[in-house]
């Protein structure tokens, strides 16, 4: 399915979708963007690159008492607004915290918030560490990531980001190849993408980057596993953001 239906294909409306996991948060949240009528933000709330030099909307970095103002003296306008607090370093911005997503919301700032939850150092896969993901309060829905590139690789710090946890959730060893069933422990762990999520928080976990016929197999081979052993979410995206247009299928409950 082509990327401009894929809010439709998701179901999204009004409120706050957050990205988490590995293997392509910024650039499904940035496709996103640009098929939500209205206002929409984008933000996050951990550390971050700026947005793509490609994108065409408004970038506002500034303390949190300053972003309340600024957001709320364009609040009117329906055009994408990238914010953030400064960063340490000049090629990253911080993240703001949970809790001014959740009043912006309150306010109605914006129609859309679209936030990425952590941060994977641009591996393929990854188990959230002690404090991750970093929702905040009152998000409608949740799409983990996992790259498709990383089926048959070994566990290693190139290819996947907190080893030890993400050992501890599949049960991989260092020199095991990342198989459709290591994917599906890690979708449906409480304490992998269903961790820090609360009841009735919707997730549907993205298998992205399921680029020629074996990983697009091995990512609905992985997906149905994970259905299996959870009744938490009753789809999974598999597909490629990177193909010309993105396409994705949704694998659903048998």
């Amino acid at each position: 399915m082509a990327a401009a239906s894929l809010r439709e294909q998701l179901g999204l409306g009004k409120g706050v979708i957050v990205a988490a996991g590995a293997g392509g948060k910024k650039t499904v949240l940035y496709a996103l963007a640009g098929q939500f009528p209205g206002r929409v933000g984008i933000t996050t709330t951990v550390n971050c690159p700026l947005p793509p030099t490609n994108w065409r909307g408004e970038v506002i970095v500034a303390p949190e008492p300053e972003l309340t103002d600024r957001l709320h003296d364009r609040s009117g306008t329906g055009a994408e607004v990238f914010f953030a607090a400064p960063g340490k370093r000049e090629e990253l911005v911080g993240g703001i915290s949970p809790t001014f997503v959740a009043t912006l919301r309150s306010e109605a700032v914006f129609d859309v918030l679209l936030v990425k939850a952590d941060g994977a150092r641009r591996r393929l896969i990854k188990a959230p560490g002690e404090g991750e993901p970093n929702y905040p309060p009152g998000t409608d829905i949740v799409l983990y990531l996992v790259s498709a590139h990383a089926f048959g690789r070994t566990l290693e710090s190139g290819i996947a980001h907190r080893i030890d946890e993400l050992a501890a959730v599949t049960g991989l060893r260092r020199d095991t190849a990342i198989e459709p069933e290591h994917v599906a422990r890690l979708l449906s762990s409480e304490s992998g993408a269903l961790k820090s999520l609360a009841r009735g928080t919707r997730i549907v976990p993205v298998i992205n980057r399921a680029d020629t016929p074996l990983r697009r197999r091995l990512a609905v081979e992985a997906a149905r596993l994970a259905l299996k052993r959870t009744d938490r979410f009753d789809t999974v995206l598999v597909g490629c953001m990177g193909e010309n247009p993105p396409v994705f299928e949704a694998v659903t409950r048998l």
